[in-house]
């Protein structure tokens, strides 16, 4: 009977999983393994279908739908008070020549999705871009 490294044989667990007719419980951390495995198998096999109706229950749960009601009021009051911010933020992308600014671009023109842009991609139309603008500068400067 060899006791595998870094486990031990303890008092037998409420399952009464016995290891090798022992009379006790092959034990990690004080967890019975077979119990242990037995769980994760169970948590495996059910959490999704367990998630899903987490979810089911939090969108019918009325504490919930107010939550969201409260924070969705709470964003339309905060731009009303700020109303350029998405106007700016996407301006100083556009100046500063931003990843997310540049992605979009991308993506514009292209099939891939935004994760999927790759960064040499990205500095190459940065250059790109920069050059573009550098040019209508120095047309706009003759002019």
């Amino acid at each position: 009977m060899d006791i595998p490294k870094g486990k031990y044989l303890g008092t037998l667990c409420k399952r009464g999983h016995e290891w090798e007719n022992s009379g006790k419980s092959l034990r990690f951390r004080s967890d019975c393994l077979e119990c242990k495995r037995i769980r994760g198998l169970i948590n495996r096999e059910g959490y999704k279908d367990r998630c899903n109706e987490l979810a089911r229950i939090r969108r019918d749960n009325a504490y919930y739908k107010k939550e969201w009601v409260i924070r969705r009021e709470s964003t339309k009051k905060w731009l009303a008070v700020n109303p350029n911010y998405y106007r700016e933020r996407s301006v100083r992308e556009r100046i500063s020549l931003a990843d997310p600014y540049i992605k979009r671009s991308i993506i514009q023109k292209s099939k891939l999705k935004f994760k999927d842009v790759p960064l040499q991609l990205v500095e190459l139309k940065r250059i790109h871009m920069k050059i573009s603008r550098l040019i209508k500068e120095m047309k706009n400067g003759k002019q």
